[in-house]
């Protein structure tokens, strides 16, 4: 219950310490909605036994055409578990979007360590989705190494 009111009381702060536009909790959930901007939704969910905050956020699709090449780059970027904190890009049931995905140890997490996990989550978030664009744009010149995606790496 602990790792709850402590989740709950920074779901509470974060908003205005970083400039949220919104921060909503899902009614009877462990998961909060947390909107950077109206394009940049970010998910927080507690995972209370294993004590940890998923954060989770939509990257997009890349191209149909391009995707082996796209999904060759996920690839490596998940090898890469230490340069990216344990970040991690999956591919949703429905859709079949990619979603970029953080855990964060809650027990112990200050409001602080939690801004500043957040901060380097969007700037990812951001990343991917311009690697995405850049593969729709000109899949040539687009990245073909995690490191090339300015903002990647959380760790």
């Amino acid at each position: 219950m602990a790792v709850e009111q402590s989740v709950e009381g920074l779901m509470k702060e974060i908003g205005p310490l970083v400039d949220l536009a919104f921060v909503g909790a899902y009614e009877g959930e462990r998961i909060w909605q947390l909107a950077v901007d109206e394009d940049t939704i970010i998910f927080a969910e507690l995972d209370v036994p294993s004590g940890k905050l998923m954060l989770s956020a939509d990257i997009g699709m890349p191209p149909e055409k391009e995707r082996a090449r796209f999904y060759e780059l996920l690839l490596r970027y998940a090898s890469a578990w230490q340069a990216t904190g344990g970040a991690r890009v999956v591919m949703s049931d429905g859709d079949q979007s990619l979603w970029l995905l953080l855990d964060c140890h809650a027990i112990g997490l200050t409001l602080h360590d939690f801004a500043e996990s957040l901060g380097h989550f969007v700037v990812a978030v951001r990343a991917w989705r311009e690697s995405i664009q850049a593969y729709e744009d000109n899949a040539e010149t687009a990245p073909r190494h995690p490191d090339l995606i300015q903002g990647s790496a959380l760790a």
